[in-house]
């Protein structure tokens, strides 16, 4: 019976998502998530890098890393205004509930977690909302505009993600696992976080 390893990407109004057929530790199927382009006014990212596909991932056990090599995933800034960008990281065993990537998915020596990642140096995690904040600068969470900089900025979100084989066994082996990635970048002025309203994360990460 074929699983679900679903990888959603979502910014602002636009939503994109990429289905990778898998099972928990022994993923059967998946393929590679496409470059995407999102736009909303002058506020403009393109995705890059992506998840390893079944032809060369083959079948895959707990703690084997699930991004493709060399291509972490991430995106790079061509708004023409000034912008700030958050992430919001969440995955769910079948049957199980929906657990929100925090720090503690990042400890690569936790017992307590079922999935471990690397999220880039520039993101700060807010225990109060879930969402992991992109910080240009020290304290300062605006980006600058395309034009303003000499080169392309390419922002570095995950560069590793698996299953962690200290916490996890045979019993999930059949079980779908859901992923669901969330990107929001807004423009530095006329709104705010609070402004936007998601309620993903409410509903299953599992498809049927």
């Amino acid at each position: 019976m074929k699983k679900s390893f679903i990888f959603s990407i979502i910014m602002l109004l636009v939503a994109c998502i990429a289905v990778l057929g898998a099972t928990y530790g022994w993923f059967v199927a998946s393929r590679a998530t496409e470059n995407v382009t999102f736009e909303t006014g002058s506020v403009h990212y393109v995705l890059t890098g992506g998840l390893k596909d079944s032809s060369t991932l083959g079948n895959v056990i707990p703690g084997q890393e699930l991004v493709i090599e060399d291509s972490p995933i991430g995106i790079e800034n061509y708004s023409s205004i000034e912008s700030q960008l958050r992430v919001k990281i969440a995955y769910q065993f079948e049957d199980g509930e929906v657990i929100t990537f925090t720090s503690e998915n990042t400890n690569t020596s936790s017992v307590d977690v079922q999935v471990l990642g690397v999220v880039g140096d520039n993101f700060i995690y807010n225990e109060i909302d879930g969402y992991w904040y992109y910080y240009y600068g020290v304290e300062n969470p605006v980006i600058p505009a395309y034009d303003e900089l000499e080169s392309i900025l390419t922002i570095e979100i995950i560069s590793s993600l698996y299953t962690n084989g200290n916490v996890t066994g045979s019993n999930l082996m059949t079980k779908k696992i859901g992923l669901v990635i969330i990107f929001e970048a807004k423009q530095k002025k006329n709104v705010s976080w609070e402004d936007i309203e998601w309620d993903v994360l409410s509903t299953t990460l599992i498809e049927n």
